[in-house]
């Protein structure tokens, strides 16, 4: 399973984790999604802890998983955890990160806030006409955001 860099996300269908995991160990721990999950596939348990810093399943709550042995099986849960997201909110402003990291910083506070993938659509939507110079970085950001008031 080295170099495995398929996804599974918590909409993935079950046959195509099967074929993706198969013949499979007893345990398997993916990421990179920021999106919690646990299934079984066969013997298979399969877990994404989702993300303590960003996690994109519109939760705003930090998440990990809690993995134990038991009975020659593995038992899996994802804790959530409460914390005062308007003050991580509020860090982007008072530590002066949003002017200095520049505009795409405005879309990772926005990733923040909405708990969900943004910045991933910006660079599919925008960030070849800003490397073609057809569009400003700064005015291909603000149009992307106003975008999503339209959704």
């Amino acid at each position: 399973m080295s170099g495995f860099r398929k996804r599974i996300y918590p909409h993935t269908p079950q046959e195509e984790i099967t074929r993706l995991i198969a013949p499979g160990p007893d345990l398997i721990m993916v990421g990179h999604t920021h999106k919690p999950l646990i299934c079984t596939s066969g013997k298979t348990t399969v877990v994404n802890a989702g993300s303590v810093g960003f996690p994109f399943d519109r939760d705003s709550r930090p998440s990990y998983a809690r993995i134990q042995g038991k009975n020659s099986s593995w038992q899996a849960k994802i804790v959530r955890i409460d914390y005062d997201h308007q003050e991580a909110v509020n860090d982007f402003y008072q530590t002066g990160f949003l002017p200095q990291a520049g505009p795409l910083a405005e879309i990772i506070l926005e990733e923040l806030k909405q708990a969900r993938p943004l910045l991933s659509r910006w660079k599919r939507c925008c960030q070849q006409s800003v490397l073609a110079g057809e569009i400003k970085l700064e005015t291909s950001v603000r149009r992307f955001l106003n975008s999503l008031d339209d959704h």
